[in-house]
């Protein structure tokens, strides 16, 4: 079934900006302070990550309602008089932290004969969970030692965020590719390597 994603405010979403064509695409998206996430991957796949960044803003949006709420009706009963109602919930709420922390993320593939067995995600080089997997996951070890040569590892979708896209948002779009790939393509999810590991 087609992935159709829910549109971003006050984000703009750009997919396809750098005039790709075909099954992999890239995708930028930008806030007033400058761009938050360039990604490149399946069309599907960003437009996930699209709508996890989406309800990224959702809820910053909420919790800044709630708090301008609970202001008002402080104020409001410091001064002795009824709360007139919550003010109008916010279109948004703008990112006002630092934009210089860079952030990375991948989802990768183990495939057999071309085709997918495995999938996961990574916050560090790629090339890193590919060995991890193979150390570590004998079921992997196995499978690639089979794989031949239409059979091996290869990234499906990667991105850098700054800014609003910190750590948790970018691993919030990891899981839900991966979740979505596992589920269309009946294939095994691997438990990535976790932030600032050692070992992988």
């Amino acid at each position: 079934h087609p992935y159709t994603p829910t549109p971003l405010h006050p984000y703009t979403l750009h997919p396809g900006r750098c005039g790709a064509r075909g099954a992999v695409q890239p995708m930028v998206v930008e806030a007033p302070r400058g761009t938050i996430l360039a990604a490149v991957g399946d069309p599907r796949d960003n437009a996930i990550a699209g709508d996890v960044l989406r309800g990224v803003q959702e809820a910053r949006a909420a919790r800044a309602h709630a708090s301008s709420s609970a202001a008002s009706a402080a104020g409001a009963a410091a001064h002795g008089a009824a709360p007139s109602g919550p003010p109008p919930p916010p279109a948004s709420a703008p990112y006002l932290g630092p934009m210089h922390k860079v952030v990375f993320g991948a989802v990768y593939e183990h495939t057999w004969n071309g085709r997918p067995v495995y999938v996961g995600g990574t916050s560090q080089a790629p090339e890193r969970a590919f060995a991890s997997d193979q150390r570590t996951n004998p079921e992997v070890r196995r499978t690639m030692a089979m794989a031949g040569p239409d059979g091996g590892a290869r990234v499906v979708w990667a991105g850098v965020g700054r800014g609003p896209v910190g750590e948790d948002e970018m691993r919030a779009m990891r899981v839900a590719i991966v979740e979505d790939r596992s589920a269309r393509q009946q294939v095994h999810k691997l438990q990535g390597p976790k932030p600032y590991s050692r070992h992988g």
